[in-house]
């Protein structure tokens, strides 16, 4: 459900930062200075490789999804990966229905999760993995983007080639018609041999992916319009072809759009073009697709009240905007306050509204009904469905806030600090976060 920036090198050698004249806690902390100085002048390069990095996962901790071993169950506060990463230094994250993938800076991919359809392209039989494991087969290969769904996974290579896993139901892998209902080791897509694609965003039965060119792919259900190819009206019914292999939306090309970023939601679809504005197409129940209406949409519309967006994500009913000036903006269902407005009922807002939050805002994301942020100064901030499902723990299922416990939180509140072995970690900083249906996770440094 979730899409990310790329990243850029910077180089400390040379430096005063060299490994044999400095303490290993020394060089993590002035290279996390250096990064704070680097995105708070507004540069857009952040330091891809650092003295040491950390994946912490928390929330529902069934069928292995955190990473915890087997026997974790809810895990309520942000809580390191110690397995299965040693020496791996994790740069991205993405949280899928029950499942999560994991890029290192070497541009080496960790699964880890549930795997009842394949998609942790681990090629084992098993159904569940308790901890990161590193992907075979991409072996010579440089992943540059990650995308987690709900029961499949793809990934991008620094060559611009698309590598797919897991349930091929309705065509959502994109292989063809006569592709297997299931992949459970990575497959490469040939039909996208003629583009360089830079990235990937997955929903629960469909996918997208963008050329460097700016073009957009989609393939998979079409139920809701969610592809973008438009609908097909035959007397009163209405309808729209599921595509097993990529097709092109030709909304952008027509229209002389370059797209910068898509993301994906649970049943419909999203982008931002060149110039910072907002498209949105797929089901429209809630007002998620902030337009005028809330009706599905079968091609992409702008959104309207929106400019200078570099991001969007896309959750099961709620929205996300992030701007160039580091503003949030929200729209959709306020379920269990994902949303972030404070008022503790279940409304809708049928056009973004600016989130209140004290900080600049790096990024974010949605997940089925929770929310998720990081700050300009390192903090994860968390919001909406906390995963209680009754007064008695007993029926809790979560603790995806990261606030000790599993209650809702209605507006924005900072997670508490990572922890390893029970134990605080020294002051670090967050880089990005990604949420899956009860599940979060961010990279730290």
């Amino acid at each position: 459900m979730i899409s990310f920036e790329a990243v850029s090198d910077h180089t400390l050698s040379g430096t005063v930062l060299e490994s044999e004249r400095w303490p290993e806690a020394v060089m993590a902390f002035l290279a996390r200075q250096l990064w704070r100085e680097v995105a708070g002048s507004g540069g857009k390069t952040r330091p891809a490789s650092r003295a040491l990095s950390y994946l912490a996962t928390w929330g529902n901790g069934d069928l292995g999804r955190l990473g915890h071993g087997e026997a974790c169950e809810n895990v309520e506060v942000p809580v390191v990966c110690s397995r299965g990463l040693e020496g791996a230094m994790a740069s991205r994250v993405s949280c899928g229905g029950a499942h999560t993938l994991v890029l290192d800076q070497r541009g080496r991919v960790f699964s880890m999760g549930l795997n009842d359809s394949g998609q942790l392209g681990l090629g084992v039989n098993e159904e569940y993995v308790t901890e990161p494991t590193l992907v075979p087969g991409l072996e010579g290969k440089t992943v540059t983007d990650i995308a987690a769904g709900r029961d499949h996974s793809a990934v991008v290579t620094s060559e611009g080639e698309v590598f797919v896993a897991g349930s091929n139901k309705k065509g959502k892998l994109g292989l063809g018609k006569r592709s297997p209902r299931m992949a459970s080791t990575f497959q490469k897509n040939d039909f996208l041999a003629d583009y360089r694609i830079e990235k990937v965003a997955l929903g629960a039965m469909h996918s997208l992916c963008l050329s460097s060119s700016g073009e957009v792919f989609s393939w998979g259900s079409s139920a809701y319009g969610v592809l973008g190819h438009g609908m097909t009206k035959r007397l009163v019914f209405i309808s729209s072809k599921d595509e097993w292999s990529p097709r092109k939306i030709l909304f952008f090309e027509e229209n002389s759009i370059k797209v910068s970023s898509v993301a994906s939601g649970d049943s419909y679809s999203g982008c931002v073009d060149s110039r910072g504005n907002v498209y949105t197409w797929g089901q429209g129940s809630f007002w998620k697709l902030g337009h005028e209406r809330d009706v599905d949409a079968w091609k992409p519309q702008a959104v309207a009240d929106l400019a200078y967006v570099k991001k969007i994500a896309l959750g099961f009913s709620h929205s996300m905007a992030l701007t160039r000036h580091g503003k949030v903006y929200v729209w959709g269902a306020n379920q269990n306050g994902c949303l972030g407005t404070g008022k503790k009922k279940t409304s809708n807002l049928r056009s973004p509204v600016k989130l209140e939050i004290d900080h600049e805002v790096a990024d974010i994301c949605c997940g089925f009904k929770h929310s998720a942020a990081v700050t300009s100064d390192g903090r994860v901030m968390a919001w909406g469905w906390g995963g209680s499902m009754g007064t008695s723990s007993t029926f809790d299922s979560g603790g995806q806030l990261g606030q000790g416990n599993a209650f809702d939180y209605w507006e924005p509140t900072s997670c508490r600090d990572p922890v390893a072995a029970g134990k605080d970690l020294p002051k670090v900083a967050a880089d990005t976060v990604s949420c899956g249906f009860n599940h979060t996770a961010a990279v730290y440094a």
